[in-house]
């Protein structure tokens, strides 16, 4: 179970075989130890340092996030470092430019047929090109041709819903619906992260994306297959809370939700991603299968 704590008030301690939630000194919730997967904590909360050693001993994985969700920082066990196999195939792919060809293909390949599931849109041009492609470069063409039909569709479900949308803006959002578009597909990277370093590859090392920064270019390989899903039900959140409703930060340049309405969207999300979350390490896996 991956634990979401947004209030800022809130100190986590250790009670004994649990991990204890607690507001004004008061305990509000516990949980057994064996239950939890992940800890997401966004915002300055505190945690305990025996609570902080007791989730390292038992594998846990905590991430630090920003009030808006963006990644600060991560603490995970020392068992996450043992699977030196499956990081070599990772970096074997990385370096040789036939198979992160080849790998990119098959992610690809997955996420054009997640656009035709979720958005009934024939992609059988893309996918004809994408088997003749002999570069990276091409298959990254065809991904943005069969992405700019997904929000084409995108843009028909939401005037559906009377919801004014023009194009996908990122980096940073420049509306509402870009918002909750960049929110949701953030949330989903950050809980991919703990997933890809439990199953034992580097999250940092990208075959269809390349690192900059501090980025995690391999959760965004992994994201690119379930970004279709993550799209519609960005639309069917959209249909269930009037855009109206959500509380946004505001610039000339960005708009982010704020934390009440990005929470709302998180559980949503986890809510009607959950089944596919645990998943992702079976489908992580299979990526590798054909190679060695």
């Amino acid at each position: 179970m991956n634990i979401f704590i947004f209030d800022e008030k809130t100190k986590i301690k250790r009670k004994q075989n649990q991990i204890a939630i607690y507001k004004e000194e008061k305990k509000v919730l516990s949980y057994p130890i064996e239950s939890i997967d992940n800890l997401f904590l966004f915002g300055n909360i505190e945690i305990s340092p025996s609570a902080i050693s007791f989730l390292l001993r038992k594998n846990k994985t905590v991430l630090f996030l920003t009030e808006t969700g963006f990644y600060k920082g991560i603490l995970f066990g020392k068992e996450n470092h043992s699977f030196i196999n499956k990081r070599k195939k990772q970096y074997i792919i990385h370096f040789s430019e036939e198979e992160s060809l080849e790998f990119a293909k098959k992610i690809i390949t997955l996420k054009l047929l997640e656009i035709e599931k979720y958005f009934y849109i024939d992609l059988s041009k893309e996918k004809e090109g994408l088997q003749k492609a002999k570069n990276l470069q091409s298959v990254l063409g065809l991904e943005g041709s069969a992405s700019a039909k997904m929000f084409e569709a995108f843009k028909k479900l939401l005037k559906n819903l009377n919801i004014p949308f023009s194009k996908r803006t990122y980096n940073p959002p420049k509306d509402e619906v870009n918002a909750v578009l960049s929110s949701s597909y953030t949330m989903i990277h950050n809980i991919l992260i703990p997933v890809i370093i439990k199953n034992g590859y580097d999250p940092y090392l990208g075959i269809l994306h390349n690192k900059k920064g501090v980025h995690h270019a391999f959760a965004s390989d992994i994201i690119e297959i379930y970004r279709p899903k993550i799209t519609y039900l960005v639309y069917l959140f959209l249909k269930e809370n009037l855009l109206e409703t959500l509380s946004f930060y505001k610039t000339e340049e960005k708009v982010y939700l704020k934390k009440e309405s990005l929470k709302l969207l998180t559980v949503f999300l986890v809510k009607n991603f959950q089944k596919k979350l645990k998943e992702t390490r079976k489908d992580i896996d299979e990526l590798f299968d054909r190679f060695y």
